[in-house]
């Protein structure tokens, strides 16, 4: 089955290894450890800049580099696990993966059709020393608090390795080249590239540094071959297929056609409105078959929209589904990369956008439940990924529980949904600075202007998306609630507390320990905020650009003369005591009065100056008063506007629901809170361990890691990302430092892959669950489907994502776990009486491979696990007899073939995943282990692939 263009996921997070070192030792990271722990030997002169021991998952790296290495024609698959690799054993910092293989995200993932792809061609040549048996063996029993003792050159081995190839086995464009750069090789082999002889269908090219192999007149099947010429006169031929669209037949817009597919759910029959509204979504299907088997869901957040509508023709209102696909949902291609892992990506957006989370959540259920059923009819059970996008992550989490308390109280549809994301969700609350809520609400109680021109319709648009039901149920201060000056006062709109109370009514038995989110599933957050805030704020130059360097600024001022009377205008950020946020003020000529306006609060939460996501106020339509305040308006000169100030913010403190931290006692109201401090980034066991927020990651945090007990009382999620600045808000773009516009960001790319590797498609870690807890009447019990491209890993210290807790199957519950590599089963397993675990490892296709249960009821026969797509090329390893007293044979069945004097690997490995035994043996030869009794994993490798089954000792 064809793939779509395979773009790896590059830019690879922190390893979250646990490191291991003795109490009265401490160390920043393990890549420290290692390096104390060798200091005694001279690894630069002995080793050419790999070290494999440098990596604590060594035992089977350089078989996993091999098979990537030799196996032809070349496998695509492999560029990143091969850079990753490297990139860990790296001693000089010369391998990086993230320099080697960002330029192709830049590059790839903002094409169009017109533009030309030009796809790189990666090669490493590489030389690994590692430490052989004897010296590994010495380090592994090492217990001294001191280094190892110096290794010498006899300690070590050799082992040489190429790798190249194209990132991609499709190519669905017209306009494409292959192009040869040093650039995208990396060596430490003594020898230099110097060419490549390139034949792509019989036709040959010979490139150098800096040379493009044109595709644009080529289709079909193509058969690449390469050969590399180096410096010392060697040579390394590889050959590579791909396929690429027929430039005649090719329909540009093929990748977007869902668009055009679009479908919608209406609340009630009738009129689409405010109070009717409209689920408008979606599907680009993973396999192209049109059949969902692995949803993804993708929510829009809030958007401007009137009951008028010419105003809403005028300006331009609301966005598109299709804006909302290409430029927020996709951001740096993640809609696209999320399709080429197998998902089923369904876009939501909601019309109108500014309609209430309670009618939104309605729609989004009748969505989920519909998803699911036509799921399980196509014999899937992959649990969903739900995310949302700012307001649309309230609605996401709000529907998840109530789905989830409707499911346990009312047996109504169980949500079947594993990670909820939000990305970027005011969980606390949204801010718009009250002086901006006040200006809209006094130009269109004062200055609006009946008639249908442009400014006119910017009035009574800017006045009615604030009080929209949407936007009064995000504000965390309300301008309806503030007081007067002698009244003073703030407070969220009665609808925000309806919504507020609505959603705590959505708590179940299973939610008591974080309140108001889903149980079921895992949930992360994701901030445009800063992590680290400083509340200096006279240092501008602050790397929290453009956090507002000055507490209760005046950031709009208007004065002068109109008809012969004064008029002044100031709007100001929030401060501490009793200060005005708005003012209007004019004289009336020779009267002896005056006309004032003003709002005031009385010591709030200075919002306004918290760091969080940006949102520039001049392309926020909600505070776009500055472009009405001219002279158009009110015939007299512009207004004095403080760009310094003009920004609001989503705070990073409420997008993470914050939960043990006080303002007022501790900073005067300042939302002044580090994350780093607060043992909240930590990305690993041993750092959080170490507590010291030098340490801590800028971008990930796992809170759990640094706080044994409940840390869902500190914040309710399971992971957090937080990137060092602020960013915009869902776009997660920068500030320009030279002009006032938004400019990319790095961190785009590292919030798309922090999403992607969060979804486990490529390891799936199975950890601190009970599956069918709370299934257990659930269509007749729960199912779950795991398949993961590359490993699962099930336990209850497999990952640092999680709690470390055991992973249950329950009674009436069942799992499939299907890998293409591995299924490492490790302490901390239990499937319960009547509960069922079905195990395969086979090639991961889009159609689920054929595969036989096993469970803890299994006979010896169902403890079979085969491969292939149909009955017909069954493959399958047998262990005879099975449970084993003394002796046994290891039988490969291959379709109605019986191999004979085959000679085949073969390991073992106990439930814990160590490894206890390596050999070889011919097919069906009697072997003899002095093992002891209990249940082991025998992995026998057949041509190409690896056939597992349990192995019972008794």
């Amino acid at each position: 089955m064809r793939k779509p263009l395979i773009i790896i996921f590059l830019l690879g997070f922190i390893s979250r290894g646990i490191a291991q070192v003795n109490d009265t030792v401490y160390f920043q990271n393990e890549r420290e450890m290692m390096e104390f722990a060798f200091q005694n030997t001279d690894l630069q002169n002995l080793t050419d800049g790999l070290f494999l021991n440098y990596w604590r998952d060594a035992s089977h790296v350089l078989s996993v580099l091999d098979t990537l290495a030799n196996i032809q024609p070349i496998d695509e698959d492999g560029i990143y696990q091969f850079a990753d690799i490297c990139d860990r054993m790296d001693i000089n910092g010369s391998m990086n993966k993230s320099d080697l293989m960002f330029p192709l995200f830049d590059h790839i993932l903002t094409l169009d059709y017109e533009r030309k792809m030009k796809l790189p061609i990666y090669a490493f040549d590489v030389r690994i020393h590692s430490l052989n048996s004897s010296a590994f063996n010495q380090t592994n029993s090492w217990t001294s608090e001191n280094p190892f003792p110096a290794f010498s050159s006899n300690d070590l081995i050799s082992t040489s390795l190429f790798y190249a190839s194209i990132p991609a086995d499709t190519i669905p464009y017209e306009n494409v080249s292959f192009k040869f750069s040093l650039a995208n090789t990396r060596t430490n082999s003594g020898r230099t590239l110097e060419s490549l002889d390139l034949s792509v269908n019989g036709t040959q090219q010979t490139l150098l540094d800096g040379d493009e192999f044109d595709l644009s007149n080529y289709s079909g099947d193509l058969s690449v071959d390469f050969t590399f010429n180096f410096d010392d006169g060697s040579s390394i031929q590889r050959t590579q297929n791909l396929f690429k669209a027929n430039p005649n037949q090719l329909d540009k817009s093929s990748f977007w056609d869902f668009i055009d597919n679009k479908e919608s759910i209406i609340m009630n029959p009738g009129e689409v409105g405010i109070n009717n509204p409209e689920l408008q979504y979606a599907i680009k299907y993973g396999c192209n078959d049109g059949e969902i088997r692995k949803p993804f869901f993708i929510s829009a957040g809030w958007g401007p929209w009137t009951d008028n509508y010419n105003v809403n023709e005028k300006l331009e209102w609301p966005s598109t589904l299709l804006d909302f696909a290409m430029y927020t949902a996709n951001t740096e291609g993640l809609v696209e990369n999320l399709n080429s892992a197998g998902y089923d990506v369904v876009l939501m957006k909601f019309y109108p956008p500014n309609a209430s989370i309670i009618y939104n959540s309605a729609l989004m259920e009748e969505l989920i439940n519909e998803i699911n059923t036509e799921k399980f009819s196509n014999d899937s059970y992959e649990e969903n990924v739900v995310m949302g996008f700012s307001a649309g992550a309230l609605c996401a989490k709000y529907t998840l529980t109530r789905m989830e308390k409707k499911y346990i109280e009312n047996n109504a549809p169980h949500p079947h949904t594993k990670l909820f994301v939000s990305f970027d969700g005011e969980n606390r609350g949204a801010n718009i600075p009250l002086g901006l809520q006040h200006h809209v609400d006094y130009l269109y109680k004062y200055e609006h202007s009946n008639n249908s021109n442009k400014i006119g319709a910017a009035m009574y648009g800017l006045n009615y998306i604030l009080n929209a039901p949407l936007s009064q149920e995000l504000l965390a201060y309300f301008h309806t609630e503030t007081g007067n000056v002698d009244y003073p006062g703030q407070g969220a709109s009665p609808s925000r507390q309806g919504f507020l109370y609505a959603e705590n009514q959505s708590n179940h038995s299973f939610t008591s320990g974080n309140p108001n989110y889903p149980a079921f599933a895992r949930n992360i957050s994701i901030s445009n905020g800063s992590s680290t805030p400083d509340i200096n704020f006279n240092n501008f130059l602050s790397n929290h650009y453009p956090y507002p360097y000055e507490t209760g600024a005046i950031y709009y001022r208007k004065h002068g003369y109109r008809l012969g009377r004064f008029h002044q205008w100031e709007a100001r950020f929030l401060t501490h005591g009793i200060s005005p946020v708005f003012t209007y003020k004019r004289t009336t000529g020779s009267l002896k009065w005056k006309i004032e306006y003003s709002a005031w609060t009385k010591n709030p939460m200075i919002l306004d100056n918290a760091p969080g996501g940006i949102i520039f106020i001049e392309s926020n339509p909600l505070v776009a008063v500055n472009d009405l305040m001219n002279f158009e308006t009110l015939s007299f000169g512009g207004p004095q506007i403080d760009n310094n100030h003009l920004y609001s913010f989503t705070p990073t403190i409420f997008t993470h629901d914050i939960r043990n931290y006080d303002p007022f006692a501790d900073d005067n109201g300042y939302l002044n809170y580090n994350f780093k401090d607060a043992g909240l980034n930590y990305d690993n066991l041993f750092d959080a361990q170490i507590n010291n927020p030098l340490n801590s990651s800028n971008t990930i945090g796992y809170p759990h890691l640094s706080h044994p007990s409940n840390h869902y009382w500190i914040t309710p999620f399971d992971a957090l990302f937080t990137w060092d600045e602020n960013t915009v808000h869902v776009t997660s773009g920068r500030k320009s430092q030279s002009y006032y516009e938004e400019e990319w960001s790095p961190a785009r790319g590292f919030i798309k892959n922090f999403i992607i590797d969060e979804g486990e498609h490529w390891n799936i870690f199975l950890q601190d669950d009970a599956v069918g807890m709370e299934h257990t009447i659930y269509s007749g019990g729960y199912h779950a489907d795991y398949i993961a491209q590359n490993n699962i890993l099930i336990g209850e210290n497999v990952t640092d994502k999680k709690e470390f807790k055991p992973y249950t199957i329950e009674p009436n519950a069942t799992v499939l776990t299907m890998a293409a590599s591995e299924i490492i089963v490790k302490d901390g397993f239990h499937v319960k009486p009547q509960g069922n675990w079905h195990a395969k490892i086979g090639e991961v296709a889009c159609t689920k491979s054929l595969h036989q249960s096993v469970n803890n009821t299994s006979t010896d026969e169902e403890n079979i696990e085969e491969f292939g797509e149909s009955t017909n090329q069954k493959i399958r390893l047998l262990v005879i007899p099975n449970p084993v007293k003394d002796k046994c044979r290891f039988l490969v069945e291959d379709g109605q073939r019986i191999e004979t004097n085959q000679l085949f690997e073969f390991e073992l490995f106990d439930l814990s995943g160590n490894l206890v035994k390596r050999g070889s043996t011919k097919n069906g030869q009697e072997l003899q282990f002095s093992l002891n009794p209990g249940v082991y994993i025998v992995k026998l490798k057949y041509y190409e692939k690896w056939l597992t089954t349990k192995y019972i000792v008794q």
